[in-house]
């Protein structure tokens, strides 16, 4: 199921958001800042993000600005959802790199729409380059290749490898995931004026570590021989 995140801090907007698109089968996870919903972003890599521009703590321009400098996230399709019409606006979110910018007050089929088009476009970036034929017989062990077998890995020993650097190439790319929030966390911990602001970004960056450690240890444990 195609999974939406909403970052929304108006809870009636927020509340009805939720409703269109679950009735569309989306799979909706919904937060209400941006810090919460860059944090899910990068531990979850949600399909499609939909989020509005002027929020508390870490606006919707910041929010994407954080995703595209990351790898991993610098690609998820993301749309902008606001009351701000103005044209520097429009032109500031797309130069931050929107895939698109809906205006409230927005129709059912405006919202649908942008969403099944950058939903459609990422499918075909994702489609996978076909093999080239000439690669394959290039391959060591083909039978065109009348080089020594004991010279060189086959194909079936290269898919054993590639199966067995799997688990490691995940905690990589879990382990940098969990670095990129705590540095998030950190720009976003030199913005914020008051204490109380200050206290809540610690305590979510305190519950969010602690839940990447134990994953961390969890996948280290995991490639640890029998």
């Amino acid at each position: 199921m195609t999974k939406i995140l909403l970052i929304e801090d108006e809870t009636s907007v927020r509340e009805n958001l939720i409703d269109l698109l679950e009735a569309e089968d989306y799979e909706v996870v919904c937060t209400e800042n941006g810090f919460l919903g860059l944090l899910w972003a990068f531990e979850h890599l949600p399909d499609l993000i939909i989020c509005d521009v002027m929020m508390p703590e870490i606006n919707g321009h910041e929010v994407l600005r954080a995703l595209r400098q990351d790898p991993a996230t610098a690609k998820i399709p993301y749309i902008f959802l606001t009351a701000l019409s103005e044209k520097n606006d429009i032109r500031q979110g797309m130069e931050l790199g929107a895939d698109d910018y809906l205006t409230k007050p927005y129709t059912r089929s405006d919202l649908l729409n942008a969403i099944s088009v950058r939903l459609a476009r990422r499918e075909v970036f994702n489609q996978p380059a076909p093999e080239s034929k000439q690669s394959l017989h290039s391959l060591p062990g083909h039978p065109e290749q009348q080089s020594s077998p004991s010279q060189y890995r086959t194909p079936n020993m290269l898919l054993s490898i590639q199966d067995d650097l799997e688990p490691l190439h995940d905690l990589q790319d879990h382990t940098e995931r969990a670095i990129a929030k705590i540095q998030v966390a950190m720009d976003l911990l030199k913005t914020l004026e008051t204490e109380e602001q200050r206290d809540c970004c610690l305590s979510i960056l305190k519950d969010t570590c602690a839940q990447d450690l134990q994953k961390i240890q969890e996948m280290g444990y995991s490639l640890l021989p029998e």
